[in-house]
């Protein structure tokens, strides 16, 4: 397991996120943000297809059996616009499962961070989902609590005979400038 955390971050440190992200704010860091910056409470997402309804909660589709290095990832939103990491999609050791490794490494990762119990929820299906409408995170079957607030690993199914859907929520707090 430490041979597994080990490569995941030194994985994690080699992978450079592209200045063009038209999407991503970097916003205040922990090393940037001045006296005027509060700790405010922020959803983030992983990224993807976008769910039904009047929500920006989104999932995605595993793309290729999870295997060696480099693992497939996608980005996290906080507050629909902070890059603050990514969902790494490793294996896990255990037949018919896989790792799901959330890292708050992306640009505006230092100045966010995972709270709480369970604050890391994660849905899965088999099926495209993205008919349901506003999916409420704290029932996702597949919940873990970050350690040191800063990464988190969430074994869940998978089935490498069909499609692998995940959907991917965080409870945070991120750091954003006082009015």
């Amino acid at each position: 397991m430490r041979k597994i955390l080990a490569t995941l971050f030194a994985a994690a440190l080699a992978i450079g996120v592209p200045a063009t992200a038209a999407s991503a704010d970097e916003g205040p860091t922990a090393s940037t943000c001045s006296y005027t910056c509060t700790w405010q409470g922020e959803s983030a997402w992983a990224s993807g297809a976008d769910f039904a309804g009047n929500n920006w909660a989104m999932y995605y589709k595993l793309q290729a059996k999870p295997g060696s290095e480099p693992w497939e990832s996608t980005p996290i939103y906080a507050g629909q616009h902070y890059l603050v990491g990514h969902a790494y999609f490793a294996p896990s050791g255990i037949k018919g499962k896989i790792t799901i490794w959330v890292i708050l490494d992306g640009p505006y990762g230092d100045g966010a961070y995972i709270v709480g119990g369970e604050s890391v929820k994660v849905g899965y299906w088999t099926q495209d989902p993205g008919a349901i409408k506003n999916p409420p995170p704290g029932k996702f079957a597949y919940k873990g609590t970050a350690i040191n607030n800063r990464y988190v690993g969430v074994t869940v199914p998978y089935d490498p005979k069909c499609s692998n859907y995940y959907a991917i929520h965080l409870d945070m707090q991120i750091l954003s400038p006082s009015s």
